[in-house]
């Protein structure tokens, strides 16, 4: 059996709330990916990213591929700060 088609509405109201995230100046992806790398830096040091960087954050909220190259940075930052732990 086929998978069912999203309704007519679901569709509209995803788009919806996905317009009603816009903001009026946003960072694209490749600026979004020059930052990614600091944002996970100070994340990792304890820093409040969302506050000192909210672009970013909006944008990776947005945005699975950017989020996805996020989260693989963060894990290599991890690794390099525990390795550095140890004795």
């Amino acid at each position: 059996m086929p998978p069912a088609k999203p309704r007519r509405a679901e569709i509209l109201a995803k788009l919806m709330r996905i317009l009603s995230l816009t903001e009026e100046r946003e960072l694209s992806c490749p600026e979004a990916f020059q930052l990614v790398d600091y944002y996970a830096e100070l994340e990792l040091a304890g820093e409040n990213v969302h506050g000192l960087m909210p672009r970013v954050a909006h944008h990776l909220h947005l945005c699975g591929e950017c989020l996805e190259e996020y989260v693989a940075v963060r894990r290599l930052l991890s690794i390099d700060i525990e390795d550095e732990a140890e004795p």
